[in-house]
């Protein structure tokens, strides 16, 4: 008898605790399709890139996330590392068939708008300033004030070019030609890419690829954009591409606050910025209101 209810106990035990963990995974197993999320937020740098890269190895390790939803809130930085996320984001598309969807948030500008263009659809804000297809090189001379103040500077070079755009010296006009080379070819990937993504021809991409922002509104006009939508409406968009009534939204890159600082006191003067980069949010959340 004693043996029969030790039994029965048993039983009920492993019952209970099997109902338990059905209800617990049940309740916290995310419902709904699984899609990767993506944030691009600030100046884009190394850092950015590595993240990113990191977040698209996530990516493809998992079978069961059905494709990427990138949300870029930045104006731009790092030639290199712009052009390092958008080839990171066509190899994913290329090598599982998934889909990228891109919501836009505030700013999405020169690198930003870059590393866009990858997606298979573009949704931005009619007020997202986008667009500023262009590259910029900011080179320092402080030649005079070393001499104001009585420092002499001696360099020694292997070659004519070594020293161009060191910031004791003037740039000489064979220096400005040799640069103006260097940005016209970053320049011209970007034209090709740009105008290769988003289907518009190269004479036609000219016109409106000389560094100026538009509004999103704008933007769709020209065919840089494809839709006038919120994140919600991406999502929704998500949902109705996959065949989903609903989607789990599972972040891929998690960016601490320290990485952020250090990230930002890391960028170098070689890094191609638009000025504008600086501007851009101020001017958006104070004037165009």
């Amino acid at each position: 008898m004693f043996k029969r209810l030790s039994l029965a106990f048993i039983f009920l035990f492993v019952l209970i605790v099997t109902f338990s963990l059905g209800y617990i995974s049940a309740k916290f197993k995310p419902s709904g399709v699984r899609v990767g999320y993506i944030e691009i937020n600030g100046v884009i740098n190394d850092q950015t890139s590595e993240s990113v890269s990191s977040a698209i190895r996530k990516a493809k390790s998992d079978p069961y996330i059905r494709g990427i939803l990138l949300r870029v809130n930045s104006p731009g930085g790092s030639v290199g590392a712009s052009q390092e996320i958008f080839e990171t984001l066509m190899n994913y598309k290329e090598s599982t068939g998934k889909p990228i969807i891109v919501s836009m948030g505030d700013v999405a500008a020169s690198g930003g708008y870059y590393v866009s263009i990858a997606a298979d659809k573009i949704f931005a804000l009619p007020s997202t300033l986008t667009g500023s297809i262009g590259v910029i090189a900011n080179i320092f001379d402080i030649h005079e004030l070393m001499k104001n103040i009585g420092i002499k500077e001696e360099t020694l070079k292997t070659g004519e070019y070594k020293d161009t755009g060191s910031i004791f010296r003037s740039l000489t006009p064979k220096d400005k030609e040799y640069l103006m080379g260097l940005i016209g070819d970053s320049y011209g990937q970007f034209l090709y890419d740009v105008s290769t993504r988003r289907n518009i021809p190269l004479d036609k991409l000219k016109t409106i690829a000389d560094g100026r922002v538009f509004s999103g509104a704008k933007a769709k006009s020209l065919g840089l954009i494809d839709e006038l939508g919120t994140l919600n409406d991406t999502i929704d968009y998500m949902k109705s591409l996959l065949g989903a009534k609903t989607i789990t939204l599972e972040k891929l890159n998690n960016k601490s606050i320290l990485d952020q600082i250090v990230g930002a006191s890391s960028r170098t003067n070689l890094e191609q910025s638009n000025f504008l980069m600086y501007i851009l949010p101020f001017f958006k959340d104070n004037i165009l209101k």
